[in-house]
């Protein structure tokens, strides 16, 4: 999983997801996950939740999936315990309601839309031609992307191909747990601004941006299977998997892209945990972002604890 397909599942966009009505992200499992889902679970067999603690207040870390299939075992004793001694949610951005689809063109607008003429013109004869045929068999028209830059081209085949694949019925981990704080009236706040993760997600364009087009267009090719690959991993708690399946191509083929899809943002979200550690206490914050950000040697839990945190994996 090298680049578009690693950036949709680390990161929540907007107006950029296949989305119901009601705001939720969509997917429909396939019958080996649906037979999955039903087991009995157990905190050896959920994803990965951690304890930060410097001292002062408890910081839980919880790496989320931005799809899932209904029905998915996740919320365990631990999590639930977590979630009720937290009076703060973080997530990473504030992507709902009106103000933020505004933004959000205001932003696709600016930074997606190409300045340096057709796209068809950019890729060249070949590269175009394998494109278009991946869209024709999306049912979507090759000119209707002309006017994109690469990165929202590709992403945009790649969420078309995600909702062909099945995303029409499931609900999004993030969504669950900020309907949860709410319910039990945590504020809710967010690490970074909407803008952050749109530069993140052009950062796909930068270094050799046409061999990171050209990964992506491979990926599409082996949709179904590297999704559910990293559905499995997640919902299993295996972090090294969860590594290797989003992180370790997109690190080496891309790396320009992966240091702002992940590096830099997370060194910024650090910034703040490190204030939430040093609070009372009794200020004690749950933190919900993208599973790909919590693992590997630049994941928030590895940078905790080489920082001199006390970092527990409680589940």
């Amino acid at each position: 999983m090298r680049t578009a397909l690693a950036a949709f599942f680390t990161l929540i966009c907007a107006g950029a997801a296949a989305q119901g009505a009601d705001g939720t992200i969509r997917y429909r499992p396939t019958a080996d996950i649906s037979a999955e889902r039903d087991s009995t679970a157990d905190a050896s067999g959920l994803p990965a939740l951690w304890r930060a603690n410097r001292g002062g207040a408890d910081i839980y870390l919880f790496g989320t999936m931005h799809v899932l299939p209904a029905g998915t075992i996740w919320r365990g004793e631990a999590f639930e315990a977590a979630m009720a001694d937290a009076g703060t949610t973080f997530f990473e951005t504030n992507a709902d309601g009106p103000r933020a689809e505004r933004e959000m063109g205001r932003l696709i607008e600016r930074y997606g839309l190409s300045k340096s003429g057709p796209l068809s013109e950019r890729l060249g004869a070949d590269r175009w031609a394998q494109f278009s045929m991946r869209a024709e068999a999306l049912g979507l028209a090759p000119a209707t992307f002309e006017a994109y830059e690469p990165w929202l081209a590709i992403l945009s085949l790649t969420l078309a191909a995600l909702d062909e694949t099945g995303f029409s019925s499931g609900e999004g981990v993030d969504d669950a747990i900020k309907t949860l704080a709410r319910e039990e009236g945590d504020a809710v706040r967010y690490l970074e601004p909407l803008k952050t993760q749109v530069l993140a997600l052009a950062s796909l364009d930068a270094g050799d941006a046409l061999a990171n087009f050209d990964a992506s267009l491979d990926d599409i090719a082996d949709l179904e299977t590297e999704t559910e690959a990293l559905l499995k991993a997640w919902r299993a708690g295996d972090v090294a998997k969860i590594e290797a399946l989003a992180l370790a191509d997109l690190r080496a083929d891309a790396p320009i892209a992966y240091q702002a899809l992940f590096a830099d943002r997370n060194e910024d979200w650090l910034r703040t945990i490190d204030r939430l550690l040093n609070a009372r206490e009794d200020r004690d914050a749950f933190v919900a972002v993208g599973a790909g950000h919590m693992v590997g040697p630049d994941g928030l839990i590895e940078r905790l604890r080489a920082s001199g945190v006390e970092v527990e994996r409680l589940q």
